[in-house]
């Protein structure tokens, strides 16, 4: 064993932030020790569920969470450190060949973003956050992607031999419930059970259970503390109401309907990415339950009254994710260290606009195609657009961003503020990537330029023709929500960005 390379896998699970890190990093030892590696735990693991699957697993924990990594990789010959945390500072990216550890990292979204050779992020809009991480070398991006362990896969190959049972109900916040709604989650549930008829048992995993005396609540609820025991019982439920973390991939596996809150901001993406696609029920975030009671209630007993519709849900989840994104991610440790990933290779990259830029940004204001769905369709003249070009550079309440594939330039995004917590966004994407699908990616990567320069979240608008089915699909597709309009012929879309 110990010819075995070393891989240094750190994240936590505590009370306060849940067990969903560690769980994916169980998924990637998994897959780590099947490839020949000895994986290796750096963290902290109070979490009383974190204590037992860190047991169970029979990992090293060679490190709390005041390590500091670059120290610990080279005191221990580590080839990999791989983080799946938010604030934690990892070594920088050296050369693998001359003996430096890959540096391996997971993001959701925005949260976890950091230079490293091989990022992972299986949020909805994977493609876009993990791209201006740089100089990243493998990018594994999309839910596709998600971590998933050995066992959730044996769980969904026996509910694919058993069937799906009709007679329970789960209930589930993540191993700590750090955002405090297995309450609320628990009185909905039990109401719809109640309104669709059900004979059905309502089983809560409350971390809460078994540390004093049990709270009253609903008939036919039974509460019990989360276990190691999740994904079975995950597969014996004809629904599970869960919090938008780790447990979604998890379940989507399994082939079990969902109903889903986003319970954090770190949820959003994956939220929205489920309940789009039609692969979970939504229940809006966290504030909403209380507030919502008697809708959600309704929305949930009419998915209870129809097993069509659930086995539509588990159907559009399981299309996402095949469960092998942690072989894969073992796969690009290997061909980083190997050499057989050079750092000439190049993802997206955003740049604030310059004179330089004046030719090939007029060409795209004028291409036909650009000025027929532009709200101002006149062609502009080149001393016009130098003019204006001047202004926008030397105005700090305009924002103008090129965005770039490789060398290649790809898009242009423009930001204008409106107020201090208000700015209106707009995009063109090069004529000759038109219908490659890039515009979410393009829009999205100048939201991540201009999020990492805010110092409080802000209201994004944007304003759209009304006959522009492709631009109001792609805002749609990056979270912004219809909002009123002035004129009838232009939509008005909206959507809050965090910093």
């Amino acid at each position: 064993m110990t010819d075995r390379p070393l891989a240094l896998l750190r994240c936590d699970a505590v009370p306060a932030g849940g067990v969903g890190h560690l769980v994916r990093c169980l998924a990637v030892a998994e897959a780590a020790v099947a490839a020949g590696w000895r994986p290796a735990l750096v963290g902290d693991f109070r979490a009383p569920l974190a204590e037992e699957l860190v047991a169970r697993s029979g990992l090293e924990v060679l490190g709390g969470a005041e390590a500091p990594l670059d120290r610990l990789a080279g005191r221990t010959g580590a080839r990999v450190v791989h983080v799946d945390h938010y604030a934690t500072t990892a070594p920088a990216p050296g050369d693998p060949g001359s003996g430096a550890p890959v540096v391996s990292a997971v993001q959701d979204g925005r949260h976890g973003r950091r230079p490293a050779h091989v990022v992972l992020d299986a949020s909805s809009t994977g493609d876009v956050s993990a791209a201006v991480v740089q100089p990243a070398r493998v990018r594994l991006t999309g839910p596709g992607q998600a971590l998933v362990r050995a066992a959730v896969s044996a769980a969904a190959g026996r509910r694919r031999a058993d069937g799906a049972a009709q007679d329970r109900v789960l209930v589930t916040a993540g191993g700590t419930d750090a955002a405090g709604i297995v309450a609320a989650l628990t009185e909905i549930v039990a109401g719809a059970v109640a309104a669709a008829g059900l004979p059905a048992e309502v089983l809560v995993l409350d971390p809460a259970a078994g540390t004093g005396p049990s709270p009253a609540g609903p008939p036919g609820v039974r509460r019990r503390p989360p276990g190691p025991d999740l994904v079975e019982l995950a597969a014996d439920s004809c629904l599970v109401v869960t919090a938008g973390g780790t447990t979604t991939s998890e379940l989507a596996v399994i082939g079990v309907p969902m109903a889903v809150v986003q319970a954090v901001g770190n949820q959003e993406e994956t939220y929205r990415r489920l309940v789009g696609a039609g692969a979970a029920l939504g229940l809006g975030q966290a504030a909403d339950l209380r507030r919502d009671h008697d809708r959600l209630v309704g929305e949930l007993a009419e998915v209870l009254r129809d097993r069509d519709r659930r086995e539509g849900l588990a159907a559009a989840a399981a299309g996402q994710i095949d469960g092998r994104g942690a072989e894969r991610l073992v796969r690009a440790w290997e061909r980083v260290a190997s050499g057989a990933v050079q750092p000439a290779e190049q993802g997206w990259s955003v740049v604030a606009a310059g004179p330089a830029d004046s030719d090939l940004l007029l060409a795209w204001r004028n291409d036909a195609e650009t000025r027929a769905q532009s709200l101002d369709r006149r062609p502009v003249a080149a001393d016009a657009h130098a003019r204006w070009l001047a202004g926008v550079l030397g105005d700090p309440d305009r924002l103008l961003l090129v965005v770039r594939r490789g060398g290649s330039a790809m898009g242009t995004v423009r930001f204008d503020r409106l107020a201090d917590d208000r700015w209106e966004a707009s995009i063109t994407v090069a004529p000759e990537a038109r219908g490659a699908g890039v515009g979410r990616t393009v829009l999205g990567c100048g939201e991540e330029f201009l999020a990492a320069r805010l110092p409080a979240a802000v209201h994004l608008t944007a304003r759209v023709r009304a006959g522009n089915a492709a631009s109001r699909r792609l805002f749609a597709g990056c979270g912004y929500r219809p909002a009123p309009a002035a004129p009838s012929d232009v939509l008005a879309l909206g959507k809050r960005l965090e910093p």
